[in-house]
């Protein structure tokens, strides 16, 4: 066996979740280690290890270096020597890798603990960019976890893959492009394959695109186990198949465990910061919320909002109808800068001859057009009515197109049983505006 190759450390870099250490021969560059995607659990600190064969220049022109070995998932606190052992086998124990993966091993927990030393402000910063905050304007951070939080049913999914095509169509969805573009992963609890599918291509359509005009893949995972117990497998997806944009649908499946304590929140975020890439998270509103129709915060421990770099909160409006949605989006929190105004959202569904859902255009209005008190039952049925204002409309039917109680329709029709006519449709009485003269119509009282 021909004799080993000395190496020394001779320059490290650290930042946030990554480190870098170059070890070089008496005769220049030598081996590059590199330690990414850190994360640390109740089993230890996780990572992944890389390592480089890098070269002197040639002709006064960089040589690029060769990978060793690919990123490989690492407990620094545990199994370490196995990476040693396999770079040793790889290069004939050309090198002493057991000191520089041991060295590399414990400056890297030391730092991860003790955190990156202080350093002073720049002389010079330049002028803060729309593309330095933003992947999706205004609605999804560059950087770390945007939550995206609504009531159950109210278009939170839609919304997601709609920005799932912007990112991978490169597209101007809402009048802003994306500041990046890319292969985007949506992991999903709450819907199957075929669901998303049909959601993505409606969506196309409604902006007016066809499949072929994504420059990059849109990639379904339905999820089962927590992303604690995923995440490995998750950082392995996003590093190989070069993801740039994570979508979680949602964060109440995604965390499991206890929803109102701090611990499981925080271990999710956590886990969502070291993919290294953006991440848009959905959930739900508070019980309050529901109860109330007030906008507050998302289901659960307030580190959902406390960890997140960014918040948008969502209502829909009693002005909705089935075939179209009127949205109330709030920017609850934004890490840097003033938090935007509040936004309106119009989702239409567009049916084909069999009734089923063909397209949705979706629209953001820079302006509220809806009111932020709650309408009663009585204007929900009268704004129905006045869609169609021939029509005899059974509480059966109202309560199906309006989405109200068939209990409150009933209480709010006797009411004011002296603004509506009547007659009997088979063995239901039906109902339309007493302004509307015929015959055949009797007030009630």
């Amino acid at each position: 066996m021909a004799d080993r190759i000395d190496t020394r450390l001779t320059e490290e870099t650290h930042s946030f979740g990554h480190h870098t250490y170059l070890y070089e021969e008496a005769s220049g560059p030598g081996i590059r280690l590199e330690v990414g995607r850190i994360y640390d659990d109740k089993q230890g600190i996780w990572c992944e290890i890389s390592a480089f064969r890098t070269y002197p220049n040639h002709n006064g022109e960089p040589v690029a270096p060769r990978e060793l070995l690919s990123p490989k998932r690492t407990n620094l606190l545990g199994n370490w020597k196995a990476v040693a052992k396999e770079l040793n086998e790889l290069t004939e124990d050309l090198y002493f890798f057991d000191v520089m993966v041991d060295e590399v091993v414990k400056k890297t927990v030391s730092t991860h603990r003790e955190g990156l030393p202080p350093s002073p402000l720049p002389d010079i910063w330049h002028d803060t960019k729309l593309e330095d905050i933003f992947l999706l304007p205004p609605f999804v951070a560059k950087e770390g976890v945007s939550v995206l939080f609504a009531t159950g049913g109210t278009g939170k999914s839609t919304l997601a893959a709609a920005m799932a095509i912007a990112i991978a169509g490169w597209q101007p969805i809402w009048g802003e492009f994306p500041t990046m573009q890319g292969h985007v992963l949506y992991l999903d609890y709450e819907s199957t394959p075929d669901a998303m599918t049909r959601n993505v291509f409606a969506l196309l359509k409604g902006f007016g695109m066809t499949r072929d005009m994504l420059r990059y893949q849109i990639y379904h995972e339905p999820m089962n186990a927590r992303v604690l117990t995923e995440i490995h497998r998750i950082r392995k997806r996003v590093r190989e198949m070069d993801i740039k944009f994570v979508i979680l649908d949602s964060v109440g499946m995604g965390r499991g465990g206890d929803h109102v304590g701090a611990q499981d929140t925080i271990d999710l975020f956590r886990a969502l910061n070291s993919l290294g890439v953006p991440v848009l998270a959905l959930d739900h509103t508070t019980k309050q919320d529901r109860r109330d129709g007030t906008l507050l915060t998302p289901y659960g421990s307030q580190y959902t909002e406390n960890s997140a770099r960014m918040v948008w909160g969502m209502q829909e409006s009693d002005e909705s109808t089935p075939l179209r949605r009127l949205l109330t989006m709030h920017n609850t929190k934004l890490n840097v800068g003033r938090r935007h105004e509040p936004v309106t959202m119009v989702m239409e569904y567009l049916n084909n001859d069999e009734g089923m859902t063909d397209a949705i255009k979706t629209e953001v209005l820079y302006e509220v057009l809806i009111s932020q008190t709650k309408s009663t039952t009585h204007d929900s049925i009268c704004r129905l009515m006045e869609e169609a204002p021939e029509k005899w409309w059974t509480l059966r039917e109202l309560a199906q197109r309006s989405g109200l109680k068939l209990s409150s329709i009933e209480k709010s029709m006797e009411r004011h049983r002296d603004m509506f006519g009547t007659k009997k449709i088979g063995k239901s009485n039906a109902f339309r505006p007493s302004w509307v003269e015929e015959d055949d119509m009797e007030v009630i009282g």
